[in-house]
């Protein structure tokens, strides 16, 4: 029983780490294109990574590849438990840039 709760712990920490390190990349493409709105180098290379929409869709495919490598990989649903950690790592990043963005600026 309790190396299941750990186990499965494990999913969710795993997953959350990368869901974190995902929406961090996210960040840092965003705030890239926020500062070079116009640098056509790197759209031209043909890199869809410098777009924030394209993030968003590589996301949800690693989140299907979980769902269906997981299974393969480990029993006892742990592509559920991991799936949730990369939504709740993602969801934080983007629940800390929300309230970083509302907070009003000292004068």
């Amino acid at each position: 029983m309790h190396s299941e709760i750990l186990f499965h712990l494990a999913g969710v920490v795993a997953g959350s780490v990368l869901g974190c390190t995902f929406g961090l990349f996210q960040a840092v493409v965003s705030r890239h294109n926020e500062k070079h709105p116009d640098a056509e180098e790197l759209k031209t290379r043909g890199s869809p990574w410098f777009e924030t929409d394209a993030c968003a869709a590589y996301l949800l495919v690693i989140l299907i590849a979980i769902q269906l490598i997981c299974p393969v990989l480990l029993p006892g649903g742990m592509e559920w438990w991991a799936s949730s950690g990369v939504l709740l790592g993602y969801g934080a990043v983007l629940f800390r840039q929300n309230l970083k963005a509302r907070k009003p600026t000292q004068q």
